[in-house]
């Protein structure tokens, strides 16, 4: 469900700086339902958790009667999950002074010796629902109030940009470039240059390969853990697979030939996949003995 907001509105709920309130925006309220389910799970747990800290809290003898009730009032106001009720206050009297008591009734002193509060603690499942709705809900902002946005472009851009943003984390992995330290500006702008290649051509295989997917289960990376399945088919699982399955070429002396160890079956359907360039790569005679560091002891 996605509505359009006021900025007002959007402003008052989103986490935006006071700067950026004076700006023209146009915002997006967006509720998805699929983040339920995990939203549910994590409150839940803070909800019991909760409920657990402000029993034993509670669970203390105090001094007096006020002490006692300002302990119940202080766990009231900071409880987000749970509430309080059936609160009754157990005193416990003693003598005011040590011995046996006075035969005089009237010269006895009594006091209070501790007041306990007893309370039921208990989750309120009403707020509760109510704070998992409003988890499933975001605000999405765009400072580009020229264009007529429909909710549909803006929701599908903000989903984009998260895809890009995943591909960027990865591309300042080791995996893809080492670290290079560079003063030179032209250096510096090659560099990036080349990452923005590495990027894109990520993008380009995990699409191929996804595609093919859909018709081909055997492009799915097998999965980390038996018994979990696992039906995506992302750039970071193939790489995480061949890392631990490396695909080497290697070059015996004697035959003077080169060949392949460790290509599985499934290494073999991801260069299907990616077509008939890489499939190329793996025919041994492609290889000649100048290409390898043969190193002579």
């Amino acid at each position: 469900m996605c509505v359009l907001v006021s900025q007002e509105e959007a402003t008052d709920g989103a986490a935006v700086n006071q700067a950026a309130q004076t700006i023209p925006i146009r915002a997006l309220l967006v509720k998805n339902p699929g983040l339920e389910p995990s939203k549910k799970r994590s409150l839940t747990k803070k909800a019991k958790r909760e409920q657990e800290q402000l029993s034993k809290e509670l669970q203390h003898k105090f001094l007096c009667g006020p002490d006692a009730q300002a302990a119940v009032e202080a766990a009231q106001a900071k409880a987000k999950y749970c509430t309080i009720k059936e609160i009754r206050y157990d005193i416990k009297l003693k003598q005011s002074r040590r011995g046996r008591p006075s035969k005089d009734s009237s010269s006895n002193k009594i006091k209070i010796a501790s007041v306990a509060a007893v309370v039921e603690v208990s989750i309120d499942q009403a707020r509760l629902s109510q704070l998992i709705e409003r988890e499933c809900l975001y605000v999405i902002i765009t400072t580009d109030v020229e264009r007529n946005w429909t909710m549909r472009e803006l929701l599908e851009l903000y989903h984009g940009n998260s895809v890009i943003e995943r591909y960027w984390r990865s591309s300042k992995s080791d995996k893809l470039l080492p670290r290079i330290s560079l003063e030179n500006e032209d250096r510096i702008e090659t560099l990036v240059w080349l990452k923005h290649i590495a990027v894109l051509a990520r993008c380009v295989i995990e699409y191929k390969l996804r595609e093919v997917a859909k018709e081909d289960p055997l492009v799915v990376p097998p999965p980390h853990e038996p018994n979990i399945p696992e039906t995506e088919v992302t750039i970071e699982r193939v790489m995480n697979y061949l890392d631990k399955r490396p695909v080497c070429l290697q070059f015996n002396q004697e035959t003077g030939k080169a060949y392949f160890t460790n290509l599985s079956t499934w290494a073999k359907s991801i260069f299907r996949a990616l077509g008939p360039t890489w499939i190329r790569l793996l025919s041994p005679n492609l290889y000649k003995m100048e290409h390898f560091n043969i190193v002579h002891g």
